[in-house]
């Protein structure tokens, strides 16, 4: 994967800080690249922390596929599963091993999202229990990892609803 770092890849976020994915993180996302035609999409949630003092985040854990997921060359389902790890995670760290967002692969080198791909972070976004306003999306192609950033903002206008803003990150070593 292009812009790896000697111990991760870091991402800009807005308005500031750092999306940092550590070295063990970004090696198992490596080994669910779709390189060959018959590999299927694979995918999972991320999960790490956020930093009380300082506007930078980490990811340091990601759920890997499960037996039910659904997976084909251009789809992947996440499962249930994944929601009950991030739990589970969560109870054990007291609280400081948060849901960031949602990882997949695509069989592309430098991976563009889809419209399904925005409806499911959208449902995220929206219907997802999580610290803060931003998740993050990370979609891992042949030859490169791409990150967005979405953002709940309150729009307040006759009737408050939420705006949903999806930005794509630049790599922080660019």
């Amino acid at each position: 994967m292009s812009q790896e770092v000697k111990d991760g890849v870091s991402f800009l976020i807005e308005p500031k800080g750092q999306l940092f994915i550590s070295k063990d993180v970004v090696n198992t996302l490596n080994n669910y690249r779709q390189s060959k035609p018959g590999n299927t999409e694979a995918g999972g949630i991320l999960l790490g922390r956020q930093y009380e003092y300082k506007p930078d985040i980490t990811v340091d854990e990601i759920t890997t596929p499960l037996t039910t997921d659904t997976r084909s060359r251009y789809s992947f389902y996440r499962s249930i599963g994944h929601h009950n790890v991030a739990v589970n995670r969560w109870k054990q760290s007291d609280g400081c091993c948060l849901y960031l967002g949602l990882w997949h692969t695509h069989p592309e080198a430098i991976p563009i999202p889809s419209s399904v791909d925005f409806d499911d972070w959208t449902k995220a976004i929206n219907n997802g229990v999580f610290e803060g306003d931003n998740l993050f999306f990370v979609i891992v192609g042949m030859e490169q990892l791409c990150c967005w950033q979405g953002t709940r903002t309150p729009i307040y206008k006759r009737v408050i609803r939420r705006k949903i803003d999806f930005k794509q990150l630049r790599f922080a070593h660019e």
